[in-house]
């Protein structure tokens, strides 16, 4: 993952670049959340990077395929993937991500992901679009 500074004019080179350690895998999906830059992979995991030092503060593990959407609701963070499912992921009181729910519902791949507010908006290969409140786990509506 390649940052590059939005000051100073021409932006030829990255400022920096995020890279985890070990094997490297696809990044598919990314959010910003407060400093943090999140990432969704093929490897199944969610990365969190700090955007300023370009350390990895966690890997969330949770998801069986790759992590294909991310979007912020609120104060949650929610992550949707390949393998049907969609996360909702709190930040606890020690600074650390947990995975708070998951929300079933679709009989495809999720590709896509909106949030706002308490609410997430989930499209997926099955030919739907669901609405559901992070906070609840429920499923709103269908569309």
């Amino acid at each position: 993952i390649r940052v590059w500074s939005m000051t100073g004019g021409a932006m030829e080179e990255p400022e920096r670049t995020l890279a985890p350690e070990g094997p490297r895998d696809a990044v598919w999906s990314l959010a910003a959340w407060e400093g943090r830059l999140i990432s969704g992979h093929t490897s199944c995991q969610l990365r969190v990077w700090n955007v300023v030092t370009g350390a990895c503060d966690q890997v969330l593990d949770g998801h069986t395929d790759t992590v294909r959407a991310l979007t912020v609701c609120g104060s949650r963070l929610a992550s949707g993937s390949y393998d049907k499912s969609i996360k909702v992921w709190a930040m606890g009181a020690a600074g650390q991500w947990a995975c708070e729910s998951t929300l079933l519902g679709h009989t495809g791949l999720v590709r896509s992901l909106a949030g706002w507010q308490d609410k997430v908006v989930s499209g997926s290969n099955d030919s739907s679009i669901r609405v559901w409140d992070v906070g609840t786990g429920a499923h709103d509506a269908t569309l």
